[in-house]
């Protein structure tokens, strides 16, 4: 079939016509992307990412984790291989269409990309990994959600290499209920620190709690020192004030654009693979924004400079050249990404520093000269009587500026106790330890039913003072259901057992004429759903080596009950026990034992001859 030339016109206006429809049903909101530019207004400053833009820099060479609530992937803007899910998607029905938006606006103001209405901070980053702290577990046919904060930061961690980045769009809750910064959770400051020792960076939000983080109910929290994270606050789009609802004080670092005028698209149902713009508020959308400069200025650090920054320089480099804050309660400059690159190349071309090693009284051990960004080697321990060396008073993996490190000394011989119990204080470990060295966690005891160890409730190197460390658990992260029948089908019990736990059997079941021996499946190692029956020996059975020398008959009886002893024709001595032990009945018979005058039951036989005793069950029914 032949197609005419006006049919052809027609069909290309029609294509034409769809696609620009399409286009118009997408709002274009690139102009309101305010947050990436330098100078919005006077009193409005963004962070001005459009300067790395300028110089290439688009995120190139990082990879990027994301933990948060869950996605939608299926996002026009999200759909690139790039973004891997690393969980399981939870059901609607549990995780809110809110959730998902939220969740879903944070990846597009980073990652998102089209040509005509959106483009994200650092949209060409290497890999951006999702992962989500809501876990969808199914018990008895209904289903629930569980948080688990450690497991998915692990599993993110997990993905990420020295100098990328892992961004936590989370909080949790403080011992009045409100909303503190995630790394509250002494498990998820642990991790943190982990990932940042091994220089991976990690920004998080501090929470939208309304909290002082430098009242006294923070006090512990303050004083576990510094994990190398960098906590995100909220300020205000014009003057840069701290919103109502963010948290302030010192452990927070920077801020970022929180008020209901901060923008950002795919939030909300009416294009929910789409691209619909709306306002997205407080530290989620501040979070996003600071992450946005550190990835950029890693990525400008690895491109142009050839080098990794490690957590700290990072944080460090974008405080001091941030935009002050006007807030009266503290939560950080805004970063300035500009101001942040002409830094940190005038520390990469500035002249060497000098470091300095003291001893307690000031005297001068060693002094030595190095390059911004290089490592130097401490000298060995000093000698000082009555004391041992405790440690240098600065770490000089990462030269920045001109230091002086002290050293420092405890009393000699100064020891302490750490003592590791589980959750019922029962002692795992006790274990001396020299003053500022690190305690050994022993290895956690196998648990039962759902319940999975994930971590300790205090952090255990630098010991300072005795200390007791107790178990944390949580739900596993995988999980089965055990169900225990009788050899009738009869449901005894259900159970929801973690992977390679040990599960409980329910109180062994009576079944009349037999006696329980125990299920048919190993219980010691689970691994997967198990249906688990009774298993039962007849009371009736004897022995094979007594089957011949004893035979008694009718079994069941009603009123009297015959006896036959092989070979032998003597009067026999017998006793009758119920299933307790106690003697109901005893006598003497030839052949016949009378038992009309027994209750219904279970009783034992005993024969005694030739000083032998061979016993044999029998039921007595009425």
């Amino acid at each position: 079939m032949r197609i005419t030339f006006t049919e052809t016109l027609l069909l290309k206006l029609f294509l034409l016509c769809f696609i620009c429809n399409s286009i118009a049903q997408t709002p274009n909101s690139t102009d309101k992307q305010d947050y990436l530019l330098d100078k919005v207004k006077p009193n409005v400053i963004g962070i001005n990412i459009k300067h790395a833009w300028n110089n290439n820099i688009y995120g190139q060479g990082i990879k990027v984790a994301v933990v948060s609530h869950n996605w939608n992937l299926n996002h026009k803007d999200l759909s690139s291989p790039r973004l891997v899910r690393l969980s399981p998607i939870v059901s609607k029905t549990i995780n809110s269409t809110k959730k998902i938006n939220h969740d879903t606006t944070t990846l597009k103001m980073l990652f998102g990309q089209n040509d005509f209405d959106f483009t994200g901070a650092v949209h060409k980053v290497d890999s951006v990994y999702c992962s989500t702290t809501e876990r969808e577990i199914t018990f008895s046919g209904l289903s629930s959600l569980i948080t688990r904060l450690d497991l998915a930061i692990s599993k993110a961690i997990n993905k990420l290499d020295k100098g990328d980045v892992l961004i936590l769009e989370e909080q949790t809750l403080d011992p009045s209920g409100k909303l503190a910064p995630i790394d509250y959770n002494i498990i998820v400051w642990d991790l943190i620190k982990k990932a940042t020792d091994s220089g991976i960076i990690v920004v998080a939000t501090a929470g939208n709690g309304s909290e002082n983080l430098d009242a006294p109910e923070f006090e512990e929290y303050r004083n576990r020192g510094d994990n190398g994270i960098i906590l995100v606050g909220s300020g205000t789009r014009k003057g840069r004030y701290r919103t109502s609802t963010s948290n302030y004080g010192s452990p927070i670092h920077l801020q970022a654009w929180g008020d209901n005028s901060a923008f950002s698209l795919g939030y909300g149902e009416t294009y929910a693979n789409g691209d619909n713009a709306t306002q997205f508020s407080k530290t989620s959308f501040a979070t996003p924004i600071v992450a946005s400069a550190v990835i950029a200025l890693q990525s400008y650090a690895k491109e142009v400079h050839g080098i990794i920054l490690p957590p700290k320089q990072i944080r460090n480099i974008l405080i001091e050249t941030g935009t002050k804050s006007n807030a009266t309660e503290h939560i950080g400059p805004l970063p300035n990404v500009k101001r942040a690159f002409e830094k940190l190349d005038e520390l990469k071309t500035s002249s060497p520093f000098t470091i300095e090693f003291l001893d307690h009284d000031g005297t001068m051990l060693k002094s030595l000269t190095a390059t911004y960004g290089e490592s130097i080697l401490p000298p060995n321990p000093p000698i000082r009587s009555g004391y041992q060396f405790f440690k240098w008073s600065k770490t000089t993996d990462w030269i920045s500026k001109n230091t002086s490190v002290i050293a420092q000394y405890v009393p000699a011989g100064t020891n302490y106790k750490v003592t590791f119990v589980d959750r019922d204080n029962n002692i795992l470990k006790e274990e001396i330890i020299n003053h500022g060295t690190s305690a050994t966690a022993p290895i956690p005891p196998k648990q039962q039913g759902a319940s999975v160890f994930s971590g300790w409730n205090k952090l255990f190197f630098n010991i300072t003072s005795d200390l007791q460390v107790t178990a944390l658990y949580d739900i596993a992260e995988t999980t089965y259901t055990i169900t225990f029948k009788d050899f009738n089908g009869t449901l005894l019990k259900e159970d929801l057992v973690g992977k390679g736990n040990i599960v409980t059997a329910p109180v062994a079941p009576l079944r009349t004429g037999y006696k329980f021996t125990g299920w048919d499946i190993n219980l010691s190692n689970i691994v997967s759903n198990l249906t688990v029956t009774a298993q039962y020996e007849s009371l009736l059975s004897i022995p094979n080596s007594e089957k011949d020398i004893l035979k008694i008959y009718p079994n069941p009886v009603k009123n009297k009950i015959n006896i036959e002893v092989n070979e032998v024709t003597q009067i026999l001595n017998y006793q009758i026990l119920n299933l307790s032990g106690k003697i109901i009945k005893s006598g003497t018979t030839e052949k016949i034992i009378e038992v009309s005058s027994l209750t219904e039951g279970i009783y034992i036989l005993k024969i005694l001859f030739d000083n032998k005793v061979i016993s044999k069950k029998f039921i007595r029914l009425n």
